[in-house]
């Protein structure tokens, strides 16, 4: 099985951001291996808010988050952005996420093929 890419692409001060959060990539299972390109989590716990700027991957992403204490807990699929993406970390929080392989999405969407 191959491994999670351990890169920082896209991540703008990785070095920073890895100061004040927990990341991990893993592997999906054997059996979604070819849709699914790897599971990703940050956590933090935070004194301050922390914003964090990422440039998006040609991928979708299925994104559930919290991002601070008394903060709703959300969800959404994110797809491929032309714009840097920034996001205010606080408090205590985590953010879970599937990056799809290219294209993969379509399996999950229920989306009928282009003609």
């Amino acid at each position: 099985m191959r491994q999670p890419r351990r890169d920082t692409r896209g991540i703008v001060d990785p070095a920073e951001l890895m100061r004040r959060v927990r990341f991990r990539r893993l592997a999906p299972a054997a059996g979604l291996a070819g849709l699914v390109e790897h599971h990703w989590f940050v956590d933090w716990d935070l004194d301050e808010p922390y914003e964090q700027h990422v440039v998006g991957h040609p991928a979708v992403n299925l994104v559930v988050m919290r991002t601070g204490d008394g903060e709703p807990v959300t969800a959404e699929v994110s797809g491929v952005s032309r714009h840097l993406f920034s996001i205010k970390l606080a408090e205590r929080g985590w953010v879970r996420g599937v990056q799809f392989r290219p294209g993969a999405f379509r399996a999950f969407s229920g989306a009928s093929p282009p003609r």
